[in-house]
């Protein structure tokens, strides 16, 4: 239980950083801040991965050092 926790708490923080990155990539993106000025485009980031992710920790944490 606790190696099958360690790896999941593994993944799951690579996950939060594949999220982090992307998201950064985005808002830094020139396509994005062009359409946004042109045409009033709002920007969605997509949190549901985020929340996923500190989920998975969390429990992940629990089984690996609990």
């Amino acid at each position: 239980m606790h190696l099958t926790g360690l790896i999941l708490f593994i993944f799951s923080i690579l996950g939060l950083i594949v999220w982090i990155v992307s998201t950064l990539s985005l808002l830094g993106s020139k396509e994005t801040i062009i359409n946004r000025e042109l045409y009033g485009i709002p920007l969605e980031i997509n949190i549901m991965p985020l929340l996923i992710s500190l989920v998975l920790i969390a429990v992940s944490a629990g089984m690996a050092w609990g």
